[in-house]
């Protein structure tokens, strides 16, 4: 672990926006994300797909298919409920009102890239990157979603840090809040199988993501001066939280 924190620190290794949300959880929740074997959630497969069939569905057929098992075949099988729900949520997004400008306006789709802040390699990879603005698809679980369900899946899942790492155009934290108006607009297109929403952030949430992920490094710093790398949520915790009173 500590060779890989290393890497980490040199700007040899990249992190992406799930290891620093683990990261957030606990030091012990982001070492088991690294250490241990990584397996993709049956809902997790099923996004996968509809993320496919929504922004490359040229690519879909080599990634995925349905049906029969096929013992050599290495692509992802989908069940016949897996298969139903992803064609459900691409076509709720394929036929959003909002949807064809959206594709019209975009300049690439799923682009990974690598950028700078404060000094750390981030990973990240853009759903939809349009002139002015980046969209990101979300595949949700529920049967229908609303902007005021969204907003508790923002905070729970930090997703208001995701959108600041997605417009970010300068190296650091502090430049970016300092040129907010100057960043792309960020939006999500939340998506189930019964509906589509298409939201935009605000910026006064994009920089509250900011100055999260500024606290995240911080953290980060704090983390390894300790070694805590195995410590729980009572990391973030002071002494005084950890008293219940009656």
């Amino acid at each position: 672990m500590k060779e890989l924190i290393d890497k980490i620190e040199r700007g040899e290794q990249a992190l992406s926006f799930t290891a620093l949300s683990r990261f957030m959880k606990s030091p012990a929740e982001f070492v088991r994300y690294k250490t241990e074997e990584y397996q993709r959630t049956p809902a997790m497969i099923e996004g996968s797909a509809a993320h496919a069939l929504v922004l490359e569905p040229e690519k879909y057929p080599a990634q995925y298919y349905s049906g029969k098992i096929k013992p050599d075949d290495e692509r992802q099988r989908l069940t016949d409920t897996q298969f139903k729900n992803a064609q459900a949520m691409a076509k709720n997004v394929l036929n959003h009102h909002k949807y064809k400008n959206i594709r019209q306006t975009a300049r690439r789709v799923e682009t990974h890239e690598t950028i700078e802040l404060d000094g750390y390699k981030i990973r990240r990879v853009l759903d939809i990157d349009a002139f002015d603005a980046v969209y990101d698809v979300k595949t949700m679980g529920a049967a229908d979603i609303t902007p005021k369900k969204f907003k508790w899946k923002i905070y729970d899942f930090k997703y208001h840090v995701q959108a600041a790492i997605y417009v970010a155009q300068y190296p650091t934290i502090t430049e970016n809040i300092q040129h907010i108006d100057f960043l792309p607009e960020f939006y999500w297109i939340a998506v189930t199988k019964n509906d589509c929403v298409i939201m935009r952030c605000s910026k006064e949430l994009i920089v509250a993501g900011f100055h999260r992920l500024q606290q995240a490094f911080h953290d980060w710093q704090r983390c390894i001066a300790a070694d805590a790398w195995k410590m729980g949520s009572e990391f973030y915790l002071s002494p005084d939280e950890l008293i219940i009173q009656p």
